[in-house]
């Protein structure tokens, strides 16, 4: 029975709440110091025995004895109980009614006392007693009435829209799980509640969501609170997607709940890669063109000019002079338009790989921006998918730049690892760092763009401070997506 609505009740009031399963150790503790109000939760014969022991006490008259229902079941007040207790509710009831129904039990308690000690009660009294139950009662049937009619049209709100609305108490438990949810996790709802929401998450995402609650009922800052983002979601099967996640925060009867808004945006994700891939083949094919075409037509141009000043040097030293010259210029056009090739198709998988494009990166850098880049692969690895390999040299091309522009490092690694299950890729730095808790807010960090080259390849990307006070960048990419 849940009964956690009543204790914040009964706290609120000031009462001091202890549980007993045991009615000996129950009877006890009423020796040493009475019980003021009892709930029983249960009308077993235990509870019986307990009630009549309370009744042959000395201390019976100061004790208020209720039977708790549930779902308005009162098939449990069997002639033997009913006699021995003063009133009965429904635990489900909302605090309001509680609260009410608790203030008139007490009143009419300390009433019964008064006619005890007295054996003189008013019939004015009775009737104002009789009225205020009378309205009580009518109040209770209006209250419920209306929570009735509000629930079921907050659930036909909830039950209708497109989106996954989940709510979840302090600790990670589901309280409410609407049919969009049904149908984007694959849980009927009777599987859900009362789980915890850890269920719908990768196990890469739970500690950091552990992290995120904990920290913010203990500072109140919110790092997730009313914003919106994209995370990965794990549905029944086991299966992840990507989703967008909005989480809000709101107090119902002084509890604190959390709700999360969930949009699959699996079909939006398959759209983008297939546009990035019609990109990437048309970037590759005006790369190719530019090399081939162009490239050897500059080469050609070059290559006559050279002859023609040779041609000419021993007639007109002069004319041959700024034939060089030209020829010089035609050579830049073909170098530059090389190089525009070589940044539009970075990574040739056929020939080269993505190491030797890395290779070149971390040399082009030292040579650029004059630092100390190197490149690691201890493995030898091979990406053959020509997307995955451009996606993850452009990450480590964007993290490079970041490192020196924003971080000011003068050391950088790029490196590649490779496991049974994955493929990662790690630029480190000694730069200044970022911060850690809120890292796009950084202006003109470009983080965003990496976060989402990682995603169009499926890969769990990371920022954290490393032992230097610089950056680790990372990128991790499943073996099952190559």
């Amino acid at each position: 029975m849940q009964t956690s609505i009543l204790e914040d009740v009964l706290e609120d009031q000031s009462y001091v709440v202890k549980k007993h399963t045991r009615a000996e150790e129950a009877l006890k503790e009423h020796k040493n110091n009475p019980f003021e109000l009892v709930l029983l939760c249960d009308t077993n014969e235990e509870s019986i025995s307990f009630v009549d022991r309370i009744h042959d006490g000395q201390n019976r008259d100061q004790c208020i004895i209720i039977s708790l229902l549930e779902n308005g079941n009162t098939s449990c007040l069997r002639p033997p109980v009913f006699q021995k207790i003063d009133d009965c509710f429904e635990i489900e009831s909302s605090p309001e009614i509680i609260r009410s129904r608790l203030k008139f039990i007490k009143e009419r308690a300390n009433i019964r006392s008064e006619f005890m000690e007295t054996n003189v009660i008013h019939t004015n009294e009775l009737e104002r007693i009789n009225e205020e139950l009378t309205s009580t009662i009518d109040e209770y049937r209006s209250v419920q009435s209306a929570l009735g009619e509000s629930e079921a049209k907050v659930r036909a709100i909830l039950d209708t829209t497109v989106d996954g609305i989940i709510t979840i108490d302090i600790r990670g438990r589901i309280e409410t799980f609407n049919r969009a949810a049904e149908r984007i996790f694959g849980y009927e709802t009777d599987e859900a509640l009362g789980e915890d929401v850890s269920m719908l998450m990768p196990d890469s995402n739970i500690k950091p969501h552990n992290h995120y609650i904990d920290s913010y009922l203990a500072t109140g800052i919110a790092k997730i609170i009313g914003i919106g983002r994209e995370v990965v979601g794990r549905r029944k099967d086991g299966s992840e997607f990507p989703m967008e996640l909005s989480v809000s925060e709101l107090q119902i009867s002084g509890r604190r709940l959390f709700t999360g808004i969930v949009r699959d945006i699996t079909e939006r994700r398959n759209l983008e890669q297939a546009l990035l891939r019609v990109s990437e083949l048309e970037r590759q094919r005006i790369g190719q063109d530019l090399h081939d075409g162009l490239g050897q037509a500059i080469t050609g141009i070059g290559l006559i000019s050279q002859s023609l000043a040779n041609k000419l040097r021993p007639e007109n030293p002069k004319c041959a002079d700024e034939i060089d010259e030209l020829t010089r210029m035609v050579k830049e056009a073909d170098q530059l338009a090389r190089d525009i090739a070589r940044n539009l198709v970075p990574v040739e998988v056929e020939s080269n790989g993505l190491a030797f494009a890395l290779k070149r990166l971390a040399a082009n850098s030292e040579r650029l921006f004059d630092i100390e880049c190197s490149f690691d692969d201890p493995v030898d690895t091979l990406v053959k998918n020509n997307s995955i390999a451009t996606h993850l040299y452009r990450i480590a091309q964007e993290a490079v730049s970041n490192a020196v522009k924003h971080g000011k490092a003068t050391e950088i690694e790029i490196r590649i690892e490779s496991n049974t299950d994955d493929m990662i890729l790690t630029v480190s730095d000694n730069g200044t760092g970022i911060d850690e808790e809120r890292p796009l807010k950084s202006s003109g960090m470009g983080l965003g763009i990496m976060q989402y080259r990682s995603r169009m390849i499926r890969g769990y990307f990371s920022l954290s401070q490393n032992q230097s006070g610089g950056v680790d960048v990372c990128c991790r990419v499943p073996k099952e997506f190559f």
